[in-house]
């Protein structure tokens, strides 16, 4: 994400009712899970795959990525909630979150359905409730973050100069820290 949820979060904390923001920022994430997919593809298509991910079966390729995107995903919603000031209505969301993550869990264990697919499919049924319960938690206090604006040309250049110089330098801190 390069540092673009916390621009996300600083920009909306200081401007909630500006939704443009949020706008820009679902197209963000529409143009990164496209290119993660199509980085996939890719090395499918190239059996590259097997150099970068050695001994790993294609769908589990595939399942990661989707939870890494939908995790990702959970956590820009929290930075919504939060920069709205719901922290204490998104804290007990996921409290419930874990409480039913705990059930399917010891159910998949006592169920013997405890392996890897199975796994996935309860990362993937309880980020989702999480997702619909922060959007659900959002959007009944009159945020609304699933709108129909429509962003110009202009808009979306202002908005990507300003991701860009809030993320830059935060993006630069994580290569440096990588080496």
């Amino acid at each position: 994400d390069m540092g673009t949820s916390t621009a996300l979060y600083t920009k909306l904390s200081q401007r909630p009712e500006e939704i443009e923001l949020l706008k820009f920022y679902r197209l963000w994430i529409n143009l990164v899970i496209i290119i993660t997919f199509i980085f996939i593809l890719g090395t499918q298509l190239t059996s590259s795959y097997k150099l970068i991910w050695p001994n790993q079966e294609l769908i589990f390729i595939y399942l990661a990525a989707g939870m890494a995107i939908i995790t990702w995903i959970v956590q820009i919603l929290g930075q919504i909630a939060d920069a709205y000031s719901l922290t204490v209505k998104s804290e007990i969301a996921r409290m419930c979150q874990k409480f039913l993550g705990m059930l399917f869990i010891l159910a998949l264990f006592f169920l013997n359905q405890l392996n890897l697919i199975h796994f996935f499919y309860y990362n993937y049924i309880i980020l989702l409730l999480l997702a619909i319960g922060l959007l659900w938690i959002i959007q009944s206090d009159t945020h609304s973050i699933i709108n129909h604006v429509q962003l110009s040309v202009i808009q979306i250049r202002k908005y990507a100069i300003e991701f860009y110089n809030y993320s830059n330098p935060l993006f630069v801190l994580l290569l440096v820290g990588l080496i």
